[in-house]
């Protein structure tokens, strides 16, 4: 977690809870306009490709926009803050042209992370389950629910799967439990980029 200076830390924790919501949020909108039936075929299909057309994570980033959002805000309340304390008299808002660049920087680089971990974590849960012997079906249906997640976290949920299933659980168990391990990390996943993001915005402006 990048380091902060103590000035700016409450306006961190003030964004960080809308930010942690706004997050979440935009994950469920993804995850709900995804059909586990386009992922089953693309993935008999073999396309990778197809996988990540059929999820739409090309639309995350107007997902996103929320997010952003508190990025840009994180920029320029930090950054009046820092004004005040060396006792300048400079306009420091969105419009001010080092706010922007601050604020579309870490925007973009917010936009790029959180994207590209979700395709690599999509890509390795195909892969995964492929070789695991995972119907298409199935596979569509445990994809959907890990849209946000990391790859880490989606092998953990596989991995999870695996074991219960080895151990005698029944389907039906197995699907409660790791759908709730799911969800649980989820928002830890939604609490981590907060955090961070929050603090790095701050930390710009």
């Amino acid at each position: 977690m990048p380091t902060t200076t103590p000035n700016i830390i409450p306006i961190a924790e003030r964004l960080r809870g809308p930010m942690r919501v706004r997050f979440l949020r935009a994950v469920r909108r993804l995850q709900a306009e995804t059909s586990a039936t386009q992922i089953m075929r693309a993935i008999e299909l073999g396309d990778l490709g197809a996988v990540q057309s059929a999820i739409k994570i090309s639309s995350l980033p107007g997902k996103l926009a929320p997010v952003l959002d508190v990025v840009g805000s994180a920029v320029v309340q930090a950054g009046r803050v820092a004004i005040l304390d060396i006792g300048l008299s400079v306009r420091f808002d969105i419009r001010n042209p080092f706010a922007e660049a601050a604020a579309l920087h870490h925007r973009a680089r917010l936009v790029r992370d959180v994207s590209s971990a979700t395709q690599k974590a999509i890509g390795n849960l195909v892969r995964r389950g492929l070789s695991e012997g995972i119907h298409p079906r199935e596979l569509a249906r445990l994809i959907k629910p890990m849209i946000g997640l990391t790859t880490n976290q989606a092998s953990s949920a596989l991995h999870l799967r695996s074991q219960m299933l080895k151990a005698g659980a029944n389907a039906q168990t197995t699907q409660k439990t790791v759908g709730r391990w799911i969800e649980k990390k989820l928002r830890e996943r939604a609490e981590t980029i907060a955090r961070t993001e929050t603090i790095r915005a701050s930390n710009a402006g």
